[in-house]
Parts: C-alpha cells; structure tokens; sequence
C-alpha cells in the first residue's frame, strides 16, 4: 500500500487593497509523491483562455453589461474521487489518531492533489450544465445559458458571469451558491491577478499594478530610473558558450528564467507591448549572460514606467464586435539562428484581446514565406475566436461574418490566394496552407495595409522611441490611473 504524506500550509488572505483580512491553515496532500496509474489517471482540467475572458470583457463594455462574480469556497474540497482511484495518507499532525497506525482512506480530493483542479472542474461544469448551460466546444473554461443569455467563464475556483440582464446573473449566483458554500465578490476585485475595474463612463479598464509592484520590489527595480521601450531598437544578443557566462552570485540562470517567467504572466494578461521583449529574452534562456541580464533589467525598468498602463475597453461601439486581426513578421531580423519572427494581434470594438510574439520554428527564405507564415498562424486564431463567439451567440446575425485578416505584403496576400507558387514558395510547410484554404472559402478576407499602419510591426523587433509609442497607442493600450 503506498501512503502518501500531507503537511500544514499556512497562509494569509488579502483584499483588494493588499491588507489581510483572515488567516487560513490547509492540511494538504505531498502530490509530487502521487504516481500516474497508482495514484491518479489523469489530471488535466480545462480554465478559461485569456482571449476568451478579454473577448467578454470588450464585449460587456460595448454593451454596457453588467458583470459579477463569485469565488467557490474551498473548491477541491468538493470534489469526489473516482472509486478505482484509492488514494490513502496520513493523517494530519497534531490529530489525536486514536490506535496507532492508523491511515486514512480518501474519497474526496485535498488540495495538493494532481487530480483535485481534474475532479473539480467536472463536479462544477456538471452542476451547470444540469441548469441549462452549455460548454463552448471551442474553450472548456466558457460556458453559456442560450436561453437566458449568461456568459461565464470558470477558472478553477474563480467564477465570473455577465449578460444583458442583471436578474439572469443574479439567478444563476443564487443557484451555484445553493450548491456549493460561495462568496461573493465586487465587479472590481481582482481577477485572475488583473484589476478589472469598471471606470465613471462605462469603460472597463484592465491592469496589473500590485502584480508589477511585487516584481519590481522582488527583483529590486522599484527605486531605478525608467525607460520610455522595452528594448533598444537595433539590439542583437548572442549565444553564450557557457551558462551564467558574465551573471553575478545574485542572478543566476535561474533567477535570469524567474523575471522572464513573471514578466511572461503580464505578456499574458494584459501586456501586448511587453511580448516582443519577454519572447526574444526567453530565446536565451538555456544560457543567459550579462548582455541578456541588462536587457532583462531594461525591460523591467520599463515596466516601472508604465505601471499604470492596460487595456481600455470601451463602451462607445468603435470598431464593431467581430475580430479583425493584424499580422506581421520581421524577416531573420535579431536572431541569432537567423529564424523569423512571427507577430499578430486581435482587436474586438477596437482593443486588443489576443496577441502573439513567437520565432518561427524553420528559417524562412524570404520575407513573403515568412509573412505567410504570420498570416497563417494568426489566420488559426481568429477564425477560432469568431466561430467560438458565433457558437455563443455573442456575433450579431444569423450566418457567421467573415474573418478579417490585414498584413503588409502583396506577396503573402497573393500566396494566399494561390496566385503566387513559384518555386521559391512551393517547399513552405503544408500545416501553413490552412491560410489558403480558408481564404479559398471565404472565411477569412485578407486586407492589405501599409507598413505604418500594420500594428503588429512592433511584436516583431523592437522599436525606436516614436515608434513604439505610436504603437502602444495604436492597439489600445494607455494609462488608466488618471481613467474614470
């Protein structure tokens, strides 16, 4: 019999002010003990994507929804055990155990579990559907009440719900908190570690302030001098021979990987014009050297800058509630293995709800593949955003609107409209050609805009001063602090 370990986890529970408000102590499983097929099956459990709850954030705003939310109190607790999944540990220290060696036979998940977000997310989605819900095929993290038009996005334990009409997001609070032992919270408390604040005109404003905060101080760059970008324009970094080549005792390789992971949640969430920086840096991450320690401080600089900067998402109706997407690629550019860069953005009523800065996975051999290939990858994107807004109901009319797809070169547009196979073109990879198929049947419309006006520009290589703030400006992203 395998008996797993548990410890005491202590911990302290914060408003939204950063204050403690109530101390907790958790008697949690060791689930790095847990083996696969002994312990658990599966552990997989689907959350809500980012492009998702940003869709509905723009979408609420431009409707003037109402939203509101509830946390599940002690969710895992919840969750029942499958029967052929016997699980047995100790019991909690400090317990009176009565005879000694004594063990205990789990038939609910404790947190520490692989399995408990697993067990959990199907109790919660099972009790939804039982009242009327559907889950979106195109995201396990969204759900949908078609008849009383109820939009929610489940995160683990964090619930959040809008709609046109409040007393529907009342109603369904009312019977989740029938169910389960939940709490619930104001429109503006933290979500998913962003402040989603609704501003004086109806605006939703979304950042990231405490977040930065505790980078800033956890790194120590809250007292240093700003910078107004991320990066220089032009910089060009190497590979090091060795790791840590030129790193000090106190930044390590690791330390180097932790700001770049902390900075990859901000990318994330609510930093578009932080992609480009924290995806060229991560090319590093095996072996970091005192080049990419300063770049790392300079982006971070930056961001003490611009702490109180995020998306705006506004009421006024700007640019309609169907995705339009940019794409853009910086041919070789900065890499030191001379591999693109692949860059798009997605804006709903004029605001950014997906981005992307990724190095393209082969070397391209011109700019129009390696534009083609952006084209594809944001092509994929978009065309999953609208046929998952489409399925919802949430895309006004009764046939899906087509996809619109701007990029700045005519070759790729030509590529795509399978005017254009030469042989410079015919060896590109075949996973890529989706982009023509679906120009081919209409459902994505490809746009031809100039150089200056593509906004992706700035997710592919770094840009001087005017022309990153021009950007910044360009996909929706300002200062908040001084907003509502």
């Amino acid at each position: 019999m395998d008996i797993l370990t548990g410890k005491w986890v202590f911990d302290r529970k914060l408003n939204n002010k950063g204050e403690t408000i109530r101390f907790r102590a958790r008697w949690v499983v060791r689930g790095f003990l847990q083996q696969q097929g002994v312990h658990y099956t599966k552990s997989y459990a689907a959350v809500v994507s980012g492009p998702t709850s940003r869709s509905l954030f723009a979408i609420s705003a431009a409707k003037g929804w109402k939203a509101k939310a509830i946390d599940y109190v002690s969710a895992f607790l919840n969750g029942i055990l499958p029967q052929h999944e016997m699980v047995y540990m100790q019991l909690p220290t400090g317990i009176k155990h009565g005879r000694g060696g004594l063990v205990g036979l789990l038939r609910q998940s404790l947190y520490g579990m692989k399995q408990a977000a697993r067990v959990w997310y199907f109790l919660a989605t099972e009790h939804l559907t039982t009242l009327g819900f559907k889950i979106s095929p195109y995201d396990g993290g969204f759900l949908y009440h078609p008849i009383r038009k109820i939009y929610l996005t489940l995160h683990v334990d964090d619930c959040r719900v809008t709609g046109p009409q409040e007393q529907q997001l009342d109603w369904i609070l009312a019977e989740i908190a029938k169910r389960f032992e939940t709490k619930d919270v104001e429109e503006n408390k933290p979500y998913l570690g962003m402040e989603v604040k609704r501003q004086m005109n109806g605006d939703l404003a979304v950042t990231q302030n405490r977040y930065i905060d505790e980078i800033l101080e956890d790194f120590g760059m809250d007292k240093v001098n700003p910078a107004s970008t991320p990066m220089a324009a032009g910089i060009r970094l190497e590979f090091s021979p060795d790791e840590d080549s030129g790193l000090d005792d106190d930044f390590t390789a690791t330390r180097y990987r932790q700001g770049l992971g902390s900075l990859q949640y901000l990318v994330s969430s609510s930093r578009p014009d932080l992609a480009f920086a924290v995806n060229y840096l991560s090319r590093f991450n095996s072996r970091p050297h005192k080049e990419c320690w300063a770049a790392l401080k300079h982006v971070l600089r930056y961001v003490k800058k611009t702490k109180d900067h995020g998306i705006l998402y506004k009421k006024e109706m700007i640019g309609g509630l169907s995705p339009v997407a940019y794409s853009d690629s910086d041919w070789a550019g900065a890499d030191p293995q001379y591999k693109s860069t692949t860059g798009y953005i997605i804006l709903l009523n004029g605001s950014p709800i997906s981005w992307r800065s990724q190095r393209q996975t082969s070397v391209a051999k011109s700019t129009t593949e390696a534009e083609y290939i952006a084209a594809s990858e944001a092509a994929c994107e978009v065309i999953w955003l609208n046929d998952m807004l489409f399925d919802a109901g949430l895309v006004e009319g009764k046939a899906k609107v087509c996809s619109h797809l701007r990029v700045d070169n005519k070759g790729a547009i030509d590529l795509a409209k399978g005017e254009s196979l030469t042989r410079r073109s015919r060896h590109i990879e075949i996973r890529y050609h989706i982009l023509r198929d679906l120009v081919e049947k209409g459902e994505i419309m490809m746009e031809h805009v100039g150089s200056t006006a593509n906004i992706a520009d700035g997710l592919t290589k770094p840009l001087a001063r005017p022309a990153f703030e021009e950007f910044v400006k360009r996909i929706g992203l300002m200062e908040i602090g001084k907003k509502g």
